[in-house]
């Protein structure tokens, strides 16, 4: 209730179809419910009741029951179901129609187009045969698996969650859990993050596939004139001060750049430090390979370095940042002598234990002694000892 119109929607409509088993008809009742100007409803019980009364929802018991919107059905396994169990070819093909477009195509051959329809047995099967890309429409790659550049709907949200999931999955140097906090707010930066960051690492190539989980998904970051400040490009002044963004810049492999680059580096960890150009001429000429590397680079080339205007108290820290505290490097060489240490107490004792279990044991043969009672011997004197035993 305290979040965003976006979150507010994509709960209700999950609540809607998992807790009271109802069916979406209409998203834009939807949207109508989660922006009227009245508060939503305090609890769960209040929020059924009201969903109850609502016209955008079906809670038919047989999900052929429920008219489908075709125009509105969830890209989903789900949503072609929903649309396919009426058995109405017109409102079939209208579904299939924007399964096309999201893969970029348009139709050219209605009666080819119209067989397709008729013989199609699953989303997920759709979306195989349209990636063979069928002679009966004519295809934009441009434009294949884009994210909207307008207003997301509940279900485009769904889809980006999917989308960010397989970029993560197949990422390959780049980890998503160290996506920056300011990228985490939102879905939809997160998702610019994410998929634009697969982009870099495919030398800016989309996903291969537009499906995943049962549903059709973003293979490629929203436009950029409609993306956030997550989305990573070659542009130095927009990119994200990040690792991902560094990599994309360096790759431009132009000296401007990365000194722009390097510039806004310092303006974000170091605001109010003047800079000198010639310095950072120097350094963007030979620049560091990674983020950290420049931003210890820079701690080191800053120490001393006098405030800009405006910034007249301002000072470089004694010490490096947290993320390049001043021992960052120290604890590797021990790191590596402990390791080898414990390598070689490991391959000693292990010699040591398959020698002495290959060492033949030898046999000791101990003198028996008789368990009998010894015998008694009568001495001169009239005594009796016990005889010794042989």
């Amino acid at each position: 209730r305290q979040g965003s119109a976006e979150k507010l929607a994509t709960f209700i409509s999950r609540f809607a179809e998992g807790r009271l088993g109802a069916r979406l008809v209409d998203e834009a009742g939807l949207w109508s419910f989660v922006s009227r100007d009245d508060a939503p409803p305090e609890s769960l019980f209040e929020l059924e009741r009201a969903l109850r009364a609502e016209e955008w929802l079906c809670f038919a018991a047989a999900e052929a029951d429920c008219l489908p919107n075709a125009a509105e059905a969830p890209l989903t396994e789900d949503g072609f179901r929903q649309v396919f169990a009426h058995g109405n070819s017109s409102v079939s093909e209208q579904f299939v129609s924007r399964v096309v477009a999201h893969f970029g195509g348009e139709v050219v051959d209605a009666g080819g187009f119209e067989g397709f329809v008729a013989a199609a047995s699953s989303l997920s099967a759709v979306a195989e045969a349209l990636d063979g890309r069928p002679a009966w429409a004519r295809w934009d790659e441009t434009s294949a698996c884009a994210a909207p550049a307008g207003q997301p709907s509940v279900h485009d949200t769904a889809m980006a969650g999917l989308s960010i999931q397989l970029a993560c999955l197949r990422a390959g140097a780049f980890n998503c859990e160290f996506i920056p906090g300011e990228c985490r707010d939102s879905v939809w930066d997160t998702f610019d993050y994410a998929l634009s960051a697969y982009a870099l690492e495919s030398a800016w190539a989309p996903a291969t596939t537009c499906y995943f989980e049962g549903s059709l998904i973003f293979a490629r970051p929203r436009p950029a004139a409609a993306s956030s400040r997550c989305l990573i490009t070659e542009d130095p002044e927009t990119t994200p001060v990040t690792d991902e963004g560094y990599q994309a810049v360096l790759r431009v492999n132009s000296t401007s750049d990365t000194i722009s680059f390097i510039r806004r580096v310092v303006e974000s960890r170091w605001p109010g430090i003047s800079v000198d150009d010639a310095d950072l001429a120097a350094m963007a000429m030979r620049p560091p390979t990674s983020m950290f590397d420049l931003e210890v680079a820079l701690w080191e080339a800053l120490q001393g370095s006098a405030p800009s205007s405006g910034g007249a108290d301002r000072q470089v820290n004694s010490a490096p940042p947290e993320a390049i505290a001043g021992d960052v490097l120290a604890w590797r060489p021990w790191a590596f002598l402990g390791l080898g240490s414990i390598v070689v107490v490991a391959i000693v004792v292990t010699v040591l234990f398959v020698c002495l279990r290959r060492a033949p044991v030898r046999e000791v043969t101990l003198p028996r002694r008789s368990l009998a009672p010894a015998a008694a011997v009568a001495t001169p004197g009239g005594g009796v000892v016990a005889a010794e035993e042989p």
